[in-house]
């Protein structure tokens, strides 16, 4: 009896510090809401303007299709030139994204290099 008392406690508490884990964002523990209202906040603060604007753009054609889609007989051909502008769109954003990354990769490594 004392076997399985002692085996199930085991179990209990192997069982426990297994879901006892910590959760990170952005290098900050969860429970510290000084670091996560800080995130927030400079998620907001470094929002680009122009990618606002491409944001409603692309919003704005879908809100388009959505409006032709409940239509009874939808127009195909309006709601395949709305896709068409809004994968260019997003495929301008993600060559911007990319080309952001890239300078700003290159100025890290010279930075890096000056230092050397």
């Amino acid at each position: 009896m004392k076997k399985m008392a002692i085996v199930g406690m085991m179990l209990f508490v192997v069982g426990a510090t297994s879901f006892a884990g910590h959760h990170h964002n952005n290098n900050c523990n969860l429970h510290n809401q000084n670091c996560v209202v800080a995130t927030k906040k400079a998620r907001v603060a470094k929002r680009d303007p122009e990618l606002e604007k491409s944001r409603l753009l692309v919003d704005e054609k879908n809100l388009e299709i959505r409006k032709e889609l409940i239509k009874t007989t939808p127009d195909w051909k309006k709601i395949e030139r709305l896709n068409n502008e809004i994968a260019t769109e997003q495929s301008r954003r993600k060559t911007a994204n990319m080309k952001s990354r890239f300078e700003a990769r290159q100025k890290i490594e010279q930075q890096a290099q000056k230092t050397k």
